[in-house]
């Protein structure tokens, strides 16, 4: 029993000690890369000149640009499941509830359960096939891109072919073709025919990703006053929604990073404060701050890893504003 609680003690240094080291190394990396990344926004915005989207000129070619303008289009795209919509680009995705195997060393026996999965999972690859049979999913996934678009005064075709990111598409039941159908978790669900229990064997699910028309403001070197990126696009391109000078896009792309380095300090600092506890935790039973605070044992460890975690977090966010 006591060799026992030696190995749990050591395991728990151990894992505790990574944890530590996890949090402390995404704090100091979420600094370093906002450095890095403000860097690039500086130098990019110092560059930067605004042009008028609606009248391209020749005379542009080869600035870097911010151009704000409507990204529209006259075609709606839809699918089977989904009415037309002002969407320039629809991504679908889908998953079908179907058999998984699960093989872990030293199990003779693999293990097989249902669950929701992307694509079709090859059953005749699993050690037992038979019984755990797959169908053949009744939707694949597909993007649709609309056969032309403009970008105020650009034609932006060839802009839609350079965007790779698209925001989630919010479902509401009255963009579905088929009412009957319902929605969780922002996913269509397709119930097989037959199937009585839900999730059953061969339902999908569906969701989709978007590029809904709009307002854009695009940062790039204009290589070509008809199509702004022309048949060579730069290597810097930045596409965002709403309407922005240089410089207030600047700003919005700067508190941006900021809010994302904020959300890795947050959790750098739990990771330590876990960290800590983990390895720290022998020490508790002899642990008093009275008569200072009311605190002792467990509770009196928690206080201080979280006095730790607190300061560090302290002392890197006033690393990140000084950046």
């Amino acid at each position: 029993m006591v060799k026992l609680a030696r190995i749990n003690t050591t395991l728990q240094t151990f894992f505790g000690v990574i944890t530590l080291l996890s949090g402390v190394l995404m704090m100091w990396g979420s600094v370093k890369g906002e450095r890095a990344d403000l860097s690039t926004i500086d130098s990019l915005s110092a560059d930067a000149v605004d042009i008028d989207a609606s009248l391209p000129s020749a005379r542009d070619n080869g600035k870097l640009v911010v151009a704000a303008a409507g990204f529209l289009a006259d075609q709606q795209l839809e699918d089977e499941y989904l009415k037309p919509g002002p969407y320039l680009i629809l991504r679908r995705r889908v998953e079908m509830y179907q058999w998984t195997e699960e093989r872990n060393a030293g199990i003779s026996e693999p293990r097989y359960t249902q669950s929701w999965q992307e694509g079709e999972v090859d059953f005749f690859q699993f050690a037992v096939p038979d019984g755990h049979e797959n169908p053949v999913s009744r939707a694949a996934p597909a993007r649709k891109t609309v056969e032309s678009a403009r970008f105020g005064g650009y034609d932006g075709s060839v802009l839609l072919q350079s965007i790779v990111k698209l925001l989630p598409l919010t479902l509401e039941p009255a963009m579905l073709k088929d009412p009957s159908l319902v929605i969780e978790d922002n996913k269509i669900l397709v119930p097989r025919p037959g199937n009585i229990e839900s999730p059953g064997l061969g339902d999908i699910r569906v969701s989709y990703e978007a590029l809904p028309q709009g307002d854009y403001t695009v940062m790039t070197r204009q290589v070509d006053e008809r199509t702004l990126l022309g048949a060579t696009p730069s290597d810097t391109l930045l596409i965002r929604p709403g309407l922005f000078t240089a410089e207030s896009l600047s700003t919005a792309q700067t508190s941006e990073v900021r809010s994302g380095v904020l959300g890795m300090l947050c959790f750098g600092a739990l990771l330590l404060f876990a960290g800590l506890l983990s390895i720290l935790a022998p020490l508790a039973r002899n642990l008093d701050l009275r008569p200072r605070l009311p605190f002792t044992g467990t509770a009196a460890l928690a206080v201080v890893c979280a006095a730790i975690s607190l300061a560090a977090f302290g002392v890197m966010g006033t690393l990140a504003l000084l950046s």
